[in-house]
């Protein structure tokens, strides 16, 4: 089972009118949207705590993505005690990054870690179908 959340923000004129939270589950390739309830109930199941990093994705000189310094990256914050890592997330390179490179990413932090801490996986764009698809195309 997973979950992800949608947020739809609405301007006029530079001014936010309002934020609309989505959430959605996905249960044997299907999407449904999570009534208030459920809402709360997944976010008391709420499997990350403790430290949880950001970790960075790092670049070559030339725009590639660095995969050696990641699995650095990976081993030592391990090694330092993080109880999570949060990928493709708050330290804002997801954007510019291909889905090919995405998944990359993701299958090598899932192997370096070898089920060691808990892993937490941003998926989110501007593009909403995309999004949908990028959550049930992720295989946790």
């Amino acid at each position: 089972m997973k979950y992800g959340i949608i947020i739809q923000i609405f301007f006029k004129n530079g001014t936010i009118l309002k934020e609309k939270f989505i959430f959605i589950l996905q249960i044997d390739n299907n999407c449904v949207l999570l009534p208030t309830f459920l809402i709360l109930y997944i976010m008391a199941q709420n499997i990350f705590k403790g430290l949880g990093v950001a970790l960075i994705t790092p670049f070559n000189t030339d725009g590639s993505v660095d995969y050696q310094s990641l699995k650095r990256l990976v081993e030592f914050q391990i090694d330092n005690g993080a109880d999570f890592l949060c990928i493709l997330a708050t330290t804002g390179e997801a954007p510019c990054l291909t889905q090919e490179e995405k998944d990359k990413i993701t299958e090598l932090v899932k192997d370096v870690n070898k089920g060691r801490i808990k892993i937490l996986k941003y998926c989110g764009g501007n593009n909403t179908a995309a999004v949908v698809e990028e959550i049930k195309n992720t295989d946790w």
